[in-house]
């Protein structure tokens, strides 16, 4: 992750209106700029980026440095996720509200810079920047007894996952608006990632949690199967899948190391 994959204008441009005052940034290939609470975790797509504040998401357009959405929220978000999908119109957050949303926005509702709840002085916008509230609806209200921490969109656009402090991994069908599959893991949940390689784009991949002592392995197109569950000696902080070498690594909690392991024995490789 380097700065000066942004050209030089768009850069400034972003640095003016975005970073100033943000705990963290990290800059992505093809022009991508991320800049986040310490805590959010991202599902990041083409050219719009959404940026985490302490009640409010922003959507921004990171060739022209841009604000074009205000995503009003409670509490702090942790995840957010656009569907896999050419100019995405719809995103999900999660968070210490524990409320999975779902944002249309294609449905925003303008507004000036001069509105209350663009908060640009907040936000590091220019005073002649505008944006729009975009419209929500909640999935499931009262199901995540725990802070949502990750969400994940299937490539089937109508299934999300979520995985949340509750210790539960839920799959989601957005036409019922209720969890189709629910999976209780045995500790603390460290990461939830879509492992997929970006080219072989026909591959579903395959959906990998890290929690407590243990490593999760679940099918990619159907909700809630588990393909296989690893036991550890030590808690894990993260893991991730590479199908195409039948390996993955993870990370502890407890030390700096990255381990390889073979995906099919679960024998250590190196580290």
């Amino acid at each position: 992750m380097k700065d000066w994959d942004i050209p030089r204008p768009q850069r400034r441009r972003l640095a003016g209106k975005a970073l100033r005052g943000r705990h963290y940034c990290c800059y992505r290939c093809c022009r991508l700029l991320c800049v986040c609470h310490p805590t959010t975790q991202f599902q990041h797509h083409a050219n719009v980026e959404p940026i985490a504040h302490i009640s409010t998401r922003k959507v921004w357009d990171t060739h022209t440095g841009e604000c074009l959405h205000t995503l009003q929220h409670s509490h702090i978000v942790r995840a957010v996720a656009f569907p896999v999908q050419a100019g995405p119109q719809i995103l999900a957050t999660g968070g210490m509200e524990k409320k999975l949303r779902i944002f249309d926005l294609s449905r925003a509702q303008g507004s000036s810079s001069s509105s209350p709840t663009s908060q640009n002085a907040a936000n590091g916008a220019s005073s002649n920047s505008s944006s729009s509230n975009a419209m929500s609806y909640e999935i499931g209200p009262g199901i995540h007894n725990g802070t949502i921490k990750s969400i994940i969109w299937y490539q089937d656009y109508n299934i999300l996952v979520t995985a949340a402090d509750d210790k539960k991994v839920r799959w989601w069908d957005l036409r019922s608006r209720h969890p189709c599959a629910e999976y209780a893991v045995d500790g603390t949940i460290g990461s939830c990632e879509m492992n997929a390689i970006s080219t072989t784009p026909n591959d579903p991949g395959v959906l990998s949690v890290a929690a407590g002592k243990a490593a999760y392995f679940f099918d990619p197109v159907q909700p809630g199967r588990l393909l296989k569950k690893t036991d550890f000696s030590y808690e894990l902080a993260s893991i991730a899948v590479n199908k195409a070498t039948s390996r993955f690594v993870t990370g502890s909690t407890g030390d700096t190391w990255a381990r390889v392991y073979d995906l099919e024995s679960n024998d250590e490789l190196g580290c």
